[in-house]
């Protein structure tokens, strides 16, 4: 449904994407015009990981992008939350300035 609503519309509003543990919804990925950031864990689910190397590829064609794992992150990213949160500030922080 976000990625439908990222597509689709002509919303200024929406500056940047980010996306945690993701395992599909890919199709039109092409299509976002906003900077995404795919994030996941490196113990995270084996399809989260499995698709790893579609979604980068996917989303590096859209100026801004990137692809973060968080190193001994399972899925729902316990006792690694911290890292997780300075990721994503990170990048909101250099995409929204």
């Amino acid at each position: 449904m976000a990625n439908q609503y990222l597509i689709k519309t002509e919303d200024e509003s929406v500056r940047a994407w980010v996306f945690i543990g993701i395992i599909n919804g890919l199709e039109e990925m092409f299509r976002i015009k906003v900077p995404v950031l795919d994030i996941f864990g490196a113990k995270d689910w084996d399809v989260t990981r499995w698709g790893a190397d579609e979604r980068r590829a996917q989303i590096l064609k859209i100026s801004g992008s990137a692809q973060v794992v968080v190193p001994e992150a399972q899925h729902f990213f316990e006792g690694r939350e911290e890292v997780l949160v300075r990721s994503i500030a990170a990048f909101l922080d250099r995409e929204l300035r």
